[in-house]
């Protein structure tokens, strides 16, 4: 049995804005360490990983809470819906 190697077209990186950059380093900065690993061509860590899905995890679910009227039982959102604060 013979096996066909298959011929990989090269690809070009992916690059992105440094206000980007310095969007992620200020919210998830876990999340931009990974990333410039990454783009580095280094292997992260097992740890790298998890605490950068953490603080995305985070960062995701954390309450969008409308300032003003904190008199009614549960708290107003502003179109993001967080089960655990209402």
């Amino acid at each position: 049995m013979t096996t066909k190697k298959r011929a990989h077209a090269s690809h070009r990186g992916q690059t992105v804005s440094d206000e980007y950059k310095e969007w992620v380093f200020s919210h998830m900065p876990a999340v931009g360490r990974l990333l410039d690993a990454l783009d580095a061509g280094s292997t992260p860590t097992f740890l790298d990983i998890m605490s950068a899905l953490s603080q995305m995890v985070a960062f995701l679910t954390e309450c969008d809470q409308k300032e003003g009227c904190m008199s009614t039982t549960f708290f107003l959102m502003s179109g993001k819906r967080c089960r655990f604060c209402s």
